[in-house]
């Protein structure tokens, strides 16, 4: 799990999530725990990414800090893009601190 900072005001923030995508599984789960490998944008100029919204996301009953993205689905509802090509689903910090009611300061690096 990768975490893109932009940085604001001389201070670093956590922007994006970039999630590994595994085109050959119907939902993909990924587990928020860190540690987390810091990007910056200019660590992406070549990588393949696809934004997926909160409201595609999935949360599976009773579990901690695990999202699910449907990549069947979004597959279909995107026929331009191929799935195999991609290299990451991008998700917004913000989107994932609100699905899995994250401490604001949970992505932050010291």
């Amino acid at each position: 799990m990768k975490i893109l900072f932009e940085e604001i005001e001389g201070r670093l923030d956590p922007k994006w999530l970039l999630a590994e995508v595994r085109s050959e599984e119907t939902v993909s789960y990924y587990s928020v725990e860190g540690p987390f490998e810091r990007l910056l944008p200019e660590d992406l100029h070549d990588a393949k990414m696809m934004t997926v919204s909160m409201g595609d996301l999935l949360v599976p009953p009773e579990t901690k800090n695990i999202f699910g993205i449907p990549a069947a689905r979004i597959a279909a509802d995107s026929p331009e893009m191929d799935l195999h090509e991609l290299d990451y689903f991008i998700l917004l910090v913000d989107d994932i601190q609100e699905l899995l009611h994250l401490q604001p300061n949970y992505f932050r690096t010291s």
